[in-house]
């Protein structure tokens, strides 16, 4: 037999999806595993896309395989003592373990019917996230239904797949000699341009070297028994240890599993309505994210990711709680949070007043005085400066059946010494994220701004506030966003006001997300290239355009723009009534 490759593509979104499809056309002799989560959307909704695909699959050059969305950590959903094979000797693991085989099941039923409603089949083969197996998951997945499967098996090299029950099971785990599996997870790898790169690079590289390419749905595939030893290790880590083992990780999977009790009893308490369990559950799986358990770390001296996500985690629990009808143990959290050294919580405020009309009014108060901009900004016509002019004090929106209106005060009025608004700024950035759903919108703020959203306050619509008027921004998803409207602006001394149709933004502004941005307005920009004002005085550490934002909850705007600036912040949180 002819020298042979199975290629497998874990794309994070299908923002790029007309490219996957151009490489079918510049290499012929293509043949490719894409695994799709039931959740893109473009593939399916897109005609001409959907076609490609389906013509594709027909004439035996891709096959679909399922992603899961949220990936688990399947093994240590089925049971947390399935890492004591799995980490270095001594390691402690969660006591009691988590082990609730039935979530994982529901994650990977619940997405292979969404896959099969979206497509019209059911999927052949599931590539497991992050390529975590054991016996456990293989014993799932044939029950399941599956044909096939991927993951990193860790066994010895040879041809074709091993034998599991019914099933096969294809083993991508990276050798010294060269793997007959290739994984690219752009979950875990690189950005869709480095993904196109890399599918190229070994197209090409095959091409010279004649390497065939096959499908696991080939007939005629070999299949071998598993090995003795296998399993225990993910496709870029020898074992399990970055989602387990260590005292975070641990009391991460110790509140996972009060919460998870909490839900059964719920569950089996005979009071608990179809809609509401179904909606707790979900809530739930969030929480499951591997992601989750990967982000916490500990000793951490400055503002991280891993408190970010230890944050996030936390609130998706709670959320759990608030959704059964209970409010969170107060020794839930039972160890410390990990959290900043010599820094003290923001006293931002966020309220929310729903009026017996119907209507909504949410306020959000901005610490004052804290604008790094202030006392110091000095009008390029050589003015003097004009404290307040850039702090954010509050941002507020009346919900009615009709309009959503928006008001930003600022500490000083807008037409003061430095003349008119529409002249020299502030500029105001206004971003929404409707979903709170991990890349579902676009993370870049607009053009020059120097910063961007986390990825799980990917924004759907954004307002850019200068001159006279209100620009209304749509995402299209991942970086890309259109012009959508724009509405005047009413300019009352150090207020700015304006007011949309309620059916430009979907959704309930209570359980949207916020942020806003304040910035010295180019005048010498055109209208469709907007770009902040870096003045010359600004210091050589200082490269960030904004002078002030609405606050997290637990950081002062000073030590998140910093690290903004420095890099050990990922990104700007946005702000949520949940949270």
């Amino acid at each position: 037999m002819p020298p042979h490759r199975l290629i497998i593509f874990i794309p994070q979104t299908d923002q790029a999806a007309a490219s996957w499809l151009k490489l079918f056309e510049k290499h012929p002799p293509l043949r490719l595993v894409i695994a799709v989560s039931p959740r893109f959307q473009r593939l399916t909704q897109d005609p001409a896309l959907k076609a490609k695909v389906q013509e594709l699959q027909k004439a035996g050059r891709l096959e679909l395989a399922l992603q899961l969305p949220n990936p688990p950590f399947l093994p240590l959903l089925i049971n947390t003592d399935a890492a004591k094979s799995a980490l270095p000797p001594g390691s402690p693991v969660p006591h009691p373990p988590f082990a609730y085989p039935n979530d994982a099941q529901q994650i990977v039923a619940k997405a292979k019917s969404e896959f099969t409603r979206a497509w019209g089949h059911t999927p052949k083969g599931l590539v497991l996230p992050l390529g975590a197996v054991n016996a456990d998951v293989l014993k799932l997945v044939n029950h399941l239904g599956f044909s096939w499967v991927v993951g990193a098996l860790g066994g010895s090299p040879g041809e074709g797949a091993y034998r599991y029950a019914g099933l096969q099971a294809w083993d991508a785990t990276p050798t010294s000699k060269g793997e007959e599996v290739l994984v690219w997870d752009e979950r875990v790898y690189g950005n869709p341009d480095q993904s196109l790169r890399t599918l190229n690079t070994w197209v090409q590289d095959h091409a010279k070297k004649g390497i065939k390419h096959i499908l696991p749905s080939d007939p005629g595939v070999p299949v071998r028994d598993l090995p003795a030893a296998w399993g225990g290790r993910t496709w870029t880590t020898s074992d399990w240890s970055p989602w387990i083992g260590s005292s975070a990780k641990n009391a991460a999977w110790s509140w996972l599993r009060r919460t998870r009790e909490a839900l059964e009893k719920f569950k089996n308490s005979g009071q608990a309505s179809v809609r509401r369990l179904d909606m707790a559950f979900e809530e739930l799986h969030n929480a499951e994210n591997a992601n989750y358990f990967s982000g916490m770390t500990e000793g951490e001296s400055t503002f991280t990711l891993a408190e970010e996500r230890e944050r996030e985690f936390k609130a998706t629990l709670s959320s759990v709680f608030r959704l059964i009808g209970q409010s969170p143990p107060d020794n839930l959290f039972d160890a410390e949070a990990i959290s900043p050294q010599g820094y003290q919580a923001s006293s931002t405020t966020f309220t929310w007043e729903t009026h017996p009309d119907g209507r909504g009014h949410l306020t959000i108060v901005d610490p004052s005085n804290d604008a790094d901009g202030d006392g110091r900004l000095v009008d390029p016509s050589g003015d003097s400066a004009v404290p307040g002019r850039y702090d954010l004090q509050r941002l507020e929106v009346r919900v009615t059946p009709e309009t959503l209106d928006w008001t930003v005060t600022l500490g000083a009025l807008i037409g003061s010494t430095l003349g008119n608004f529409e002249n020299t700024g502030p500029l105001i950035d206004l971003y929404v994220d409707v979903n709170g759903q991990p890349n579902v919108g676009t993370v870049s703020f607009f053009r020059g701004r120097g910063a961007a959203a986390r990825p799980t306050d990917a924004w759907e619509y954004g307002f850019s506030l200068w001159g006279t008027q209100a620009h209304f921004y749509r995402t299209r998803g991942a970086e890309a966003y259109d012009l959508a409207e724009s509405v005047p602006l009413v300019i009352e001394a150090n207020r700015v006001r304006f007011s949309v149709p309620r059916t430009w933004l979907r959704g309930n502004p209570r359980r949207w997300g916020y942020q806003a941005l304040v910035m010295a307005y180019d005048p010498q920009s055109l209208e469709n290239d907007v770009r902040p004002l870096v003045l010359p005085d600004m210091t050589a550490a200082r490269r960030l355009p904004i002078y002030d934002l609405i606050d997290p909850l637990d950081i002062p705007q000073g030590p998140l723009l910093l690290g903004l600036e420095e890099g050990t912040r990922s990104g700007v949180p946005f702000l949520r009534a949940s949270k």
